[in-house]
């Protein structure tokens, strides 16, 4: 009788698991979607990969004096997706601080890799919704109400100074950047997240960098 009872209890035992097997096999696939993928593209005009320091501290009255304008960084944005519809690619800017050595003279390096930088917390600079878009900023709208955090300040920051006449920008030197980065909202409403933020607001992650990143620096030119 004890044997009988083992032997239904084992053929009951492999019933409930031929059954469990049957139940997972009905389970719904999970849903894969590629995440649209958003290089930067540098403009072909190679006055445009950086920022010329030289001309991005100068007064306005020095300017005009030399004829000169401030220089223009550009680059193109056009991402791409199989999978996900973008409503709109958000982009920031963050003033960063170089931590280790950076290329700081010409020819300038069309995408430096920005990883060694101590950035501020990033700002907002606009939206687009239609691909590909040209973002186009001039170093002193580039810098214009941009906190950063300067050595010896506990961590504190403070705004970078615009340039007046009569006075350089505060701040500004060969080896800092203003990188831009990107966040994704889609058509469902959902929001990717690229650069997660450090408890200053600042970027962090791999996409904080080239190439993901467009990496605007502040280069000499002599």
């Amino acid at each position: 009788m004890k044997n009988l009872f083992f032997g239904l209890s084992l053929a009951l035992a492999g019933a409930g698991a031929l059954v469990g097997c049957r139940d997972t096999s009905k389970l719904p696939e999970p849903v894969i979607e590629s995440l649209p993928l958003l290089l930067p593209e540098f403009s072909t005009d190679t006055a445009k990969t950086f920022y010329d320091y030289n001309r991005a501290r100068k007064s306005l009255n020095d300017l005009r004096r030399d004829n000169e304008v401030r220089p223009v960084f550009e680059f193109v944005i056009n991402p791409t997706s199989r999978d996900v519809k973008i409503r709109t690619v958000e982009v920031y800017k963050s003033f960063g601080t170089p931590v280790g050595t950076v290329p700081t003279s010409s020819p300038p390096t069309l995408a430096p890799l920005g990883r060694n930088f101590n950035f501020g917390p990033r700002i907002k600079i606009g939206e687009y919704s239609s691909f590909p878009a040209t973002v186009t900023l001039k170093s002193d709208d580039a810098i214009a109400d941009l906190p950063y955090i300067p050595a010896g300040l506990g961590g504190r920051t403070q705004l970078v100074a615009p340039v007046n006449d009569g006075a350089a920008a505060v701040a500004i030197a060969p080896g800092t950047a203003i990188v831009f980065s990107f966040e994704y909202v889609l058509e469902d409403g959902r929001r990717i997240i690229l650069t997660p933020l450090d408890a200053r607001g600042a970027i962090t992650g791999t996409f904080a960098a080239a190439p993901y990143a467009a990496v605007a620096l502040f280069k000499t030119l002599n």
